[in-house]
């Protein structure tokens, strides 16, 4: 039988609590970049963790949803806390930004495996493109992380 959590992934605001289900627990810190400023030419990058504690041998899928901005579940967007303007960014499952980490729609990866251990501790990468043409300061999205197993 096939078990399903989700909890939300929170960006810039804070980290989350822990979500338990029957035979694992799944806990995701935020992927946080700071206050944007759209002068920076270069790209921002940060990472957050999902932590997935199950008996060891248990297989597992990880999903990590679009977001509350996005129009098109394409791309990821933040929204100025203030609630004016977007900001494009988005979450990979490498380091080199090749694998978009998403539902497995739209071209993008979800990560599976089996625990080694009683905790598998997963990385989440965020790129956020610089010199983008939108005001500066404090912007955040939630995304749904959906473990599966």
């Amino acid at each position: 039988m096939r078990s399903r959590e989700s909890i939300g992934f929170l960006f810039l605001v804070c980290a989350l609590p822990v979500a338990a289900a029957q035979d694992c627990h799944i806990v995701a810190t935020p992927v946080a970049f700071g206050a944007y400023d759209p002068y920076q030419a270069v790209s921002s990058a940060a990472i957050g963790t999902i932590e997935l504690t199950c008996a060891e041998g248990t297989p597992y899928t990880i999903r990590i949803g679009f977001g509350q901005n996005t129009s098109d579940n394409t791309q990821r967007r933040m929204r100025h806390v203030g609630g004016m303007g977007m900001l494009a960014y988005n979450l990979y499952r490498n380091a080199a930004g090749t694998e978009i980490w998403g539902d497995g729609s739209h071209s993008t990866f979800v990560q599976s495996g089996m625990t080694d251990k009683t905790s598998d501790r997963l990385l989440v990468y965020g790129r956020l493109p610089g010199r983008q043409n939108v005001r500066a300061g404090s912007y955040a999205d939630a995304v749904t992380v959906t473990a599966e197993w």
